[in-house]
């Protein structure tokens, strides 16, 4: 076979397709729904089957056999109606005894919930009330310790003013208290320059009629005993170096604001 040949039989149609169709009609869907009719058919007891109708010839002992069983088997008879109505019975009390049992068992879980949901809600309001009563514990020994430092604060400034007026009685009874005093107060001067020695008007007097002067081995003749209308009771020392405040008054105002400070720190 030459080129050309070959060139046409290439060129040439094949009668072969792969595949054809033609349309013959169109497929429409019905989306509509039609109920069947069915007959309803109330239940009857079984008596017979029309399988196994009764054309006589059996023996009455054989009545109600559907079908002949095997040589050893048992055939299955049909039952009659009290057959039926003993199996409904007892199919019946099974059921209520299954239906007592449910209702025992429901009854059962609902006291074991119902006595859960009490014992947590029991628990809850126990665990509040001690809250509540721990709390309220709490704020009455609060107030008792405030009452508490309170009647200490009062016990101690009326301590500190009872002192105070035994001492004031003592002073006014036995004036001699100014010695002792002035003593005291002399030994705190150190190297100081004393200046004088002031003191109350009252005491002024006890110190002119009895020459204290000279029960101090400390007065050197210096200095002098001055009166001072602000001076009550106690003594004021000027020095060189400044005041030596002995006066009973100021000294029991320091002691009670020390003690009642310590109270308060308590």
């Amino acid at each position: 076979m030459n080129a050309s040949q070959l060139q046409a039989l290439r060129n040439k149609k094949s009668p072969f397709e792969l595949e054809s169709w033609e349309v013959i009609g169109e497929l429409r869907e019905n989306h509509t729904f039609e109920a069947s009719g069915f007959e309803v058919v109330s239940r009857e007891e079984v008596q017979s089957d029309d399988l196994y109708d009764d054309f006589g010839g059996r023996h009455k002992s054989e009545k109600g056999v559907l079908w002949h069983a095997p040589q050893g088997k048992k055939p299955r008879t049909l039952m009659d109606k009290k057959e039926l109505e003993a199996i409904d019975g007892k199919r019946i009390s099974m059921r209520e005894e299954e239906l007592k049992a449910l209702i025992e068992e429901a009854e059962k879980r609902g006291k074991q919930d119902a006595f859960v949901e009490a014992k947590e809600g029991f628990v809850m309001q126990l665990a509040n009330m001690n809250d509540s009563l721990a709390k309220m514990i709490e704020g009455l020994v609060k107030q008792n310790e405030m009452a508490l430092q309170e009647l200490e604060r009062k016990a101690v400034d009326l301590s500190v003013h009872i002192a105070k007026k035994l001492i004031d009685g003592a002073v006014e009874i036995n004036p001699e208290y100014i010695v002792q005093i002035i003593r005291e107060a002399l030994q705190l001067t150190g190297s100081a320059i004393i200046k004088s020695v002031r003191v109350s008007p009252q005491d002024m007097e006890f110190i002119d009629v009895i020459g204290i002067a000279k029960q101090l081995k400390e007065y050197d003749g210096s200095w002098n005993f001055v009166s001072d209308e602000n001076v009550s009771s106690g003594c004021v020392v000027e020095t060189t170096a400044g005041q030596i405040d002995f006066q009973l008054d100021k000294a029991w105002e320091r002691i009670a604001n020390s003690v009642v400070e310590v109270v308060r720190e308590r």
